[in-house]
């Protein structure tokens, strides 16, 4: 299973852009994807949001990568990784052949995958 998940305090604006990403996957792509929000660990106001995607078939894996490529053009202040096991890889320094090759090594090997999307760094230090 492939799972999107935003791992930092959500806003609405932040809301709103993962929602567009989940739509957009939907419509653009075969792929399904269900969208979950709840509160994380009991907290408050904190949530954690997550587009599980059940079934990525190999076909499907370019289509992804070309939403998540055009998703984040449309919202330059994310970065978006994957994490398979304890390995962590980030998107941004990444070739895309790599990143699909790596993505798609994890799906044949039925391998539960998570793409963290977080606030770049750079927006965090500079308090926007």
């Amino acid at each position: 299973m492939v799972t999107i998940e935003f791992i930092d305090t959500l806003t609405a604006e932040d809301s709103i852009a993962i929602v567009s990403l989940a739509e957009t996957i939907n419509d653009e792509t075969p792929i399904v994807a269900q969208t979950s929000m709840e509160v994380k660990d009991g907290t408050k106001g904190d949530l954690t949001f997550a587009i599980g995607i059940v079934t990525l078939g190999l076909t499907a894996i370019s289509s992804l990568i070309a939403v998540l490529d055009y998703w984040r053009s449309r919202y330059p202040k994310y970065s978006i990784s994957l994490k398979i096991g304890n390995t962590t890889y980030k998107k941004e320094g990444m070739d895309k052949k790599e990143f699909e090759s790596i993505l798609r090594l994890a799906i044949e090997q039925k391998t539960d995958v998570k793409i963290p999307i977080s606030l770049q760094s750079s927006r965090l230090s500079n308090g926007n």
